[in-house]
């Protein structure tokens, strides 16, 4: 059977976008920022489709029923993530998808930088029916988890997100659920300091190359 990788996004216009980024260049700059990275993202997910030969499907896990058919959204395959908090959603969003695949990828739209290598080293892993898989990030959260197994409900909700102990509460319940894989640390790109992080990555996508030039345009 194939995985499923999910990126959660939101609609621009629908839902705030980049909130924290907004406070320290402006929401303007914010919001192109953030569909750049939008734009980073799904070209790794048809570069990650093209590499696997389709074992692994990308999906946009929208935040908005009525964001669907967003322009954004129309080159990928799509889903609405269900209202509720962010552990509603992810709960929805990988029960759901493990209906129809092997496992299941989950990302955000918040590392531009990512590269397709990272995601099939995570997807040839859950290949092997080897437990959970996450990238922690730098600032206490996660910018991946994979798995293949059905996780309760209130293993989702149970976990604080968007604090600095995201990542270690996540990790703690769901050690009882099989070995977990841990991949290599990233950052995630929230305020100006990130930014200036993102500027000494080597990102060599076409839409990431883009991103770097639209980011010297802003000031330092």
């Amino acid at each position: 059977m194939t995985g499923a990788l999910a990126i959660f996004a939101k609609t621009p216009g629908l839902s705030p976008v980049k909130t924290r980024l907004a406070a320290d260049i402006g929401v303007k700059k914010a919001e192109q920022f953030y569909q750049y990275s939008v734009r980073c993202l799904e070209e790794l997910a048809l570069n990650v489709m093209e590499e696997t030969q389709g074992d692994l499907v990308a999906y946009w896990a929208i935040g908005e029923e009525n964001g669907l058919d967003h322009p954004l959204w129309q080159n990928l395959d799509r889903l609405w993530t269900e209202d509720g908090d962010l552990g509603d959603r992810l709960n929805h969003v990988y029960a759901m998808l493990l209906k129809k695949h092997d496992h299941v990828i989950l990302i955000g739209t918040d590392s531009p930088q990512l590269s397709s290598v990272r995601i099939i080293e995570a997807h040839n892993h859950l290949r092997q029916k080897v437990g959970h898989i996450i990238g922690s990030a730098e600032d206490g959260g996660y910018y991946l988890y994979g798995g293949h197994a059905p996780l309760p409900c209130d293993l989702w909700l149970s976990v604080p997100y968007s604090v600095p102990e995201t990542c270690t509460a996540f990790v703690t319940r769901l050690e009882t659920h099989g070995d977990i894989h841990f991949l290599e640390e990233e950052f995630d790109i929230d305020t100006q300091a990130d930014i200036e992080k993102l500027r000494s990555r080597v990102m060599t996508s076409r839409s990431q190359i883009t991103l770097m030039k639209w980011l010297e345009g802003v000031s330092k």
